[in-house]
């Protein structure tokens, strides 16, 4: 019966975390190119 909702849930927060590392890794690189 969990099973279901965590699976739909599951990819939603993976992608949130994938989309802020990237957006993070991007930041990080535009201010060090900056310095």
């Amino acid at each position: 019966m969990l099973a279901k909702p965590s699976l739909m849930h599951e990819p939603v927060i993976y992608i949130r975390c994938r989309f802020w590392q990237t957006t993070f890794k991007t930041i990080i690189h535009i201010y060090k190119n900056d310095l």
